[in-house]
């Protein structure tokens, strides 16, 4: 159950200069979907909602969920219904209220125009300082430095840009139905509807919210096509970092055969920190042989210790080195920069060396000495 305090009178929210809009909630291109969704208002848990998607030449078009002005247990708010609107991409739209239903503030005072316009924005800032605050920000304290002679609650400011006073709790409540958990479970029902042909076009996208979607919907998938590989494939080299996250924690159930390929690839991304997620989750493949020969490729041409470090890490899971495998690293104890040679060669201390493996390793001692 929710608890708010008797001072905090409740209110909610209509779409800008459109009062009395009212989308229909069922017809034949209107889907219903079922979701759990938690709310941090919501004392008992997640709940299951009906959300609705709503398709326009076949296609979907955008989504809309109806909830409650306001989360109030202790029925001293007026709740009514609201109608939230998302894009495909669960960016928020607008809000409808029923014909003839308004929303109030304090003292039971109903909106204004102004207020109605104010919660457009206030939804439409995915920023919003509301993220920060709790439930229990809300309910026992005041926001705009209203004085609670009841509770002598503290004071807790928000600008009239980040609320609308004597209306934060709904501002509050649904705020966080507009970006909490809700906006995935859009993102998850529109990649559904989506064939892998499309969303290999989005990735080719200026718009980075558009790829992201589309490497975020192809990593739910497990049999990915063959043209989908080449193009992820031929993407890796130039992922940014949150595109790279999305595609490493995917690869787990894709076959070893592209996850090979794929990090092969990533390997040669211009960014440290990309290729530091590749190593990570190359780190995680259980020491499949198959990964081997493409780390020591890597090794070669790493400039960065903490790339180093990770290689080195991982080939020691491997178990000893072949004696080549020996010799190409002390190759490379001649060319690198000394804290990566530095590494490396306390790393090939711990390995079985030949007598002119040995002799390589006393003359980079003997020359280096001071910094080893």
């Amino acid at each position: 159950m929710l608890f708010i305090r008797s001072v905090i009178l409740v209110i909610i929210s209509f779409w800008g200069s459109a009062p009395g809009q009212w989308t229909d909630a069922a017809g034949p291109d209107i889907k219903t979907i079922a979701v759990t969704v938690d709310h941090p208002a919501l004392e008992d848990g997640p709940e299951e909602m009906s959300l609705r998607q709503v398709f326009e030449g076949g296609a979907s078009s955008y989504f809309f969920l109806e909830v409650e002005s306001v989360l109030c247990a202790d029925h001293i708010c007026k709740v009514v219904p609201v109608r939230l609107f998302w894009d495909n991409y669960g960016r928020y739209k607008r809000y409808e209220l029923e014909p003839g239903v308004e929303l109030e503030k304090g003292e039971g005072l109903p909106f204004e125009k102004e207020d109605y316009e104010q919660l457009d924005r206030i939804l439409a800032n995915e920023e919003s300082a509301l993220r920060e605050l709790s439930y229990a920000d809300i309910t026992q304290t005041k926001v705009h430095g209203e004085v609670d002679a009841m509770s002598g609650a503290t004071a807790l400011i928000l600008s009239d840009q980040e609320s609308i006073e004597g209306a934060t709790w709904t501002c509050f409540t649904l705020w966080h139905w507009v970006h909490g958990e809700m906006k995935n479970k859009i993102r998850e029902a529109y990649a559904l509807t989506l064939e892998q042909r499309q969303l290999r076009e989005m990735l080719d996208s200026k718009e980075e919210e558009m790829k992201l979607f589309a490497y975020e919907s192809l990593a739910y998938r497990e049999d990915l096509e063959e043209d989908t590989e080449w193009a992820l494939l031929a993407q890796a080299p130039r992922l940014t970092l949150e595109e790279a996250r999305i595609i490493c924690t995917a690869q787990a159930k894709w076959p070893l055969d592209f996850r090979v390929q794929l990090s092969q690839s990533l390997l040669t991304n211009p960014a440290e920190a990309v290729r530091l997620i590749s190593l990570e989750t190359i780190d995680k493949n259980e020491q499949e042989e198959e990964f081997k020969p493409l780390l020591f490729d890597h090794l070669e041409t790493i400039s960065s210790l903490p790339e180093a470090d990770k290689v080195l890490n991982i080939l020691g899971r491997y178990g000893p080195l072949m004696s080549t495998e020996v010799d190409a690293m002390q190759e490379i104890l001649k060319e690198k920069d000394l804290l990566i040679t530095r590494r490396l060669f306390y790393f090939l201390q711990n390995q079985k060396l030949s007598a002119s493996q040995q002799s390589v390793m006393d003359d980079f001692y003997r020359q280096n000495s001071h910094y080893l």
